[in-house]
């Protein structure tokens, strides 16, 4: 049987879809050793569509080794993201406080600074974490936040550290570099009128050469070693630059002892905010045993590449 025109463009397209995939998946496996295979893991959803549904399309022209291809590699991927995925029991926090936090990375760049206080004010949270706030807009920023009085700035480093904006008291206030230049986070005390929450707020580098990936991934280890034992209500958010498929990302959540609070939830990507369907999670909220999560959610963009996130939880009134 002579192959039309047609049925071997079908199958050059299906063919490029799948040992695509295929490659994508492989590479990823070598995240641990190589900066470069990292990127890939950040993926792992969109691999696993695309080699699934190429396969299934292949299955139905009768393309054998593509469909094998396609359902091996689709197999793979679920395999790897199954356990960051799959649902453990729910934390239960008994006699606890409702609280809603909020992080922002609001782009430097951002050409409408003038929405940003509105929209803050607009979510209502306790605690609002602001990436990106440029010197230069920041006062004009925080005078359109009357509802959150209590402000922490010196961990804003030039355009890319953070700024942390609260309703309630903040105590005991520091800056940590996590042991790289440039990029420093903060570590503070919510005071609540019935509870303390230890907080954080970071922005890690982003991993697009390799010296940035050794950074990012020194401040994870820096990260890890210091919320280690964290007592009572503790809590971080920010923009980590990876996503959860990261292995680095898992090392994280293993040497700390905490849990991500999108952990068994499907919950959309943030960066870039325009950027369906290869939008990726890179900011998270992380939480020890004295916080619930009653609700993660991906907020509004205001003029920046990434999405807010909307983090509710219950904290332990006890837990201090």
């Amino acid at each position: 049987m002579v192959e039309t025109a047609g049925r071997r463009a079908t199958r050059g397209a299906l063919a490029t879809l799948i040992f695509g995939a295929a490659l994508a998946a492989v590479l990823g496996l070598g995240a641990s050793f190589y900066w470069f295979f990292d990127l890939f893991t950040n993926f792992r959803p969109e691999i696993a569509v695309t080699a699934g549904l190429a396969g299934i399309a292949a299955a139905l022209f009768r393309f054998r080794i593509l469909a094998l291809t396609g359902a091996a590699t689709c197999a793979l991927t679920l395999g790897l993201m199954a356990p960051v995925v799959w649902p453990r029991p729910q934390l239960a926090v008994a006699d606890a406080r409702a609280v809603r936090v909020v992080s922002f990375n609001i782009a430097f760049f951002n050409r409408d600074f003038s929405r940003i206080g509105p929209y803050v004010e607009s979510l209502q949270a306790d605690v609002a974490v602001l990436q990106e706030l440029p010197l230069r807009e920041m006062a004009a920023v925080l005078a359109q936040l009357p509802s959150y009085p209590h402000h922490f700035v010196e961990a804003n480093s030039g355009p890319y550290g953070v700024v942390v904006v609260s309703r309630w008291p903040l105590r005991d206030p520091q800056v940590l570099s996590l042991a790289v230049r440039g990029r420093n986070s903060a570590r503070l005390t919510v005071e609540f009128p019935d509870a303390r929450l230890t907080f954080y707020a970071v922005h890690l580098w982003w991993p697009l050469t390799l010296p940035e990936a050794d950074d990012r991934n020194t401040q994870l280890h820096a990260l890890a070693a210091e919320l280690a034992g964290c007592p009572g209500n503790c809590l971080v958010v920010g923009d980590f630059n990876t996503t959860r498929w990261s292995p680095h990302f898992q090392d994280l959540l293993r040497d700390s002892g905490l849990r991500d609070c999108a952990e068994g939830v499907f919950v959309p990507g943030t960066w870039p905010s325009w950027g369906l369907p290869l939008r990726l999670r890179i900011d998270h909220c992380l939480r020890n045993e004295h916080v619930e999560v009653t609700r993660v959610v991906a907020g509004g963009a205001v003029g920046s590449d990434h999405l807010s996130t909307i983090n509710d939880l219950r904290i332990a009134r006890s837990a201090n």
